[in-house]
């Protein structure tokens, strides 16, 4: 059965019907139409909640829960900034080592032999190479591909 649709204020009841305190009505309102009931309550009201009862422990407010939220968004957005920087890097020392040791030639990266043949390796060998012969022959949503495609006819690892 789905849930029943419960306007802002209803949603703000509901909230207090649980023993949840709410500061400030307004905020509350707002937070619940900016970014949605389920993704800040439902996200993060267990940690003041008693399982058992389902009620909010005594003093917990709507603005413990926003916190946890806001909280949780901030270390996201750290840790993905934190592994875009990783991932260039590991990018970057794969091609230079792979390029150092078989040249620059798509040729040599999209041949299976340059690759090890361990048994995982062998399973997803396919797909990367798939992958790799599609940016480098056929992919025309980066003009850098285009260009070296048609100057080289060669796009570098």
């Amino acid at each position: 059965m789905p849930k029943e649709f419960l306007t802002y204020q209803q949603q703000m009841e509901k909230l207090r019907s649980s023993g949840l305190r709410i500061e400030d009505e307004e905020v509350c309102r707002r937070v619940l139409a900016d970014i949605g009931y389920f993704p800040v309550v439902n996200g993060y009201q267990s940690f003041f909640r008693d399982p058992s009862t389902r009620v909010y422990r005594e003093g917990a407010t709507f603005g413990d829960i926003l916190a946890l939220y806001e909280f949780d968004v901030d270390l996201r957005e750290i840790m993905l900034d934190a592994l875009l920087k990783v991932e260039a890097k590991i990018r970057s020392a794969l091609a230079y080592e792979f390029c150092a040791a078989y040249g620059e030639s798509q040729s040599k990266y999209l041949d299976a032999r340059c690759y090890a043949t361990s048994k995982g390796a062998k399973r997803v060998l396919p797909k990367l190479l798939n992958m790799l012969d599609y940016i480098a022959n056929k992919d025309t949503s980066h003009e850098c591909l285009v260009y070296y495609r048609g100057a080289y006819k060669n796009v570098p690892l």
